[in-house]
């Protein structure tokens, strides 16, 4: 998927659960998907549910592309590191967002960029 993403000529915001990893690895800048606990204050996001919709419309209708990052094994058995994809299984199944290309790394959401 960070091929994918490194090669693809397209202007559309990303957003990504990993979006640092999206960025150095891909050179494309991303956003943050929102969580529902924040990993820094531990506070619940009130605004998860509309903050999820509003970018799963956004998709939807080809305006912006999600890609999120499978975890990434270490080699020698090691703990994962970076969220499980999808971070909330339930929602993205519950949203169909359309699936642009579906990698062993990751998958990337969105529709082919008219034009």
């Amino acid at each position: 998927m960070i091929s994918y993403l490194s090669e693809l000529r397209d202007t559309r915001k990303i957003y990504s659960n990993e979006p640092l990893a999206v960025g150095f690895l891909a050179g494309k800048e991303a956003i943050t998907t929102p969580e529902k606990i924040s990993k820094f204050t531990r506070k619940v996001n009130g605004n998860y549910e509309e903050q999820l919709n509003r970018i799963f419309g956004e998709c939807r209708e080809g305006k912006v592309l999600v890609a999120y990052v499978n975890a990434i094994q270490l080699s020698g058995g090691g703990k994962p590191i970076g969220k499980p994809v999808p971070t909330d299984e339930e929602r993205l199944v519950d949203a169909k967002l359309p699936v642009l290309a579906r990698f062993n790394d990751g998958i990337v959401y969105g529709r082919i960029a008219a034009g």
